[in-house]
């Protein structure tokens, strides 16, 4: 698991990557969702107030739903903001991470792509 557990439905999804996980597409939190957070040093619990689901994500998920928060962005707009909070990574293992990490927050609704 890459960094979101849904306690409404604890088992994982595999989502395969498709043509909405385009390399520049850019995605954005679900309009008139609104999020409250638990957050911890390296992890959060987050509430999804349109599904009713509580998910618990860890330090890398928590970067990035805040990121998507305050504006679209693409997998490689995360992997820039999320390198410079010194998370140690490799660049291009970190996008692949981030693009996983996409495609589970598409997958519990989180996400959208932007239009």
């Amino acid at each position: 698991m890459l960094g979101v557990l849904s306690y409404a439905n604890p088992l994982i999804v595999v989502i395969p990557i498709t043509s909405r996980m385009g390399r520049n597409r850019y995605w954005q939190t679900t309009p008139g969702q609104l999020f409250l957070w638990e957050k911890w040093k390296e992890e959060s619990v987050v509430y999804n107030s349109l599904s009713g689901e509580t998910h618990y994500l860890n330090q890398m998920a928590t970067l990035v739903l805040e990121f998507l928060e305050q504006a679209p962005h693409t997998a490689w707009t995360l992997t820039e903001a999320v390198s410079k909070t010194n998370m140690g990574e490799d660049v291009e293992f970190l996008n692949q991470q981030i693009q996983r990490l996409l495609e589970e927050f598409d997958g519990l609704g989180l996400i959208e792509p932007a239009e």
